[in-house]
């Protein structure tokens, strides 16, 4: 298992245990969500990582490129079940910081 799998593993399983814990109710919404955005990304974060792997990016670097993908996160079915921006907002933050925690772990 590659060291991206590792980490998408980790993402993956860390987008369940958020939306399970910030959004009890909309909880399968938000892993929809959730995933739907990651898998749009994947691209760019398989080749963020394997820069800061190689130390091309610093942590603070990789931090930047991830939190600006905030403003792409659509979460489309969570805003049509009706859940508050403020909400959609604060699990979007969560599944960046998840990203980003998840990245460190592996790759640095």
């Amino acid at each position: 298992m590659s060291d991206f799998d590792k980490f998408w593993d980790a993402v993956k399983t860390g987008v369940v245990q958020l939306a399970q814990s910030s959004l009890q109710d909309y909880w399968q919404t938000a892993v929809q969500d959730g995933t739907n955005f990651l898998e749009k990304r994947q691209e760019e974060l398989q080749r963020w990582t394997v820069m800061l792997a190689a130390g091309e990016l610093s942590r603070a670097d990789f931090e930047d490129l991830v939190m600006g993908q905030a403003d792409l996160a659509e979460m489309e079915l969570l805003k049509q079940a009706g859940l508050a921006q403020v909400q959609v907002d604060r699990f979007v933050n969560g599944l960046l910081n998840l990203v980003i925690e998840a990245a460190v772990k592996v790759f640095l």
